[in-house]
């Protein structure tokens, strides 16, 4: 079954609301720390991948990732495709 981005997002933002709650301060993490937290979950989704046949398992290490990706962005700037973005001086 194929999901809509809508569904995909609703699924990002249940872990945004999850993190939030459990690390309320987390968005003054800087830009390095999420990298290393995205890394970190990005092996285990590794190492679940390698280890396990469960499907569900393996999706909610990739919920994890992205909502950790959605993150970083809400705490350092989302920048867009176009080369624009940086000249409106969203980034901090």
């Amino acid at each position: 079954m194929k999901w809509t981005r809508g569904q995909v997002f609703q699924a990002f933002n249940s872990e945004r609301d999850y993190q939030d709650e459990k690390w309320p301060d987390s968005l003054a993490a800087g830009l390095d720390a999420f990298a290393l937290y995205i890394q970190g979950y990005a092996n285990e989704l590794t190492y679940i991948a390698s280890h396990s046949g469960n499907p569900l398992e393996k999706l909610h290490a990739v919920r994890k990732v992205g909502a950790l990706c959605v993150a970083a962005m809400e705490a350092h700037g989302a920048p867009h495709r176009d080369d624009t973005y940086l000249e409106r001086g969203m980034i901090e």
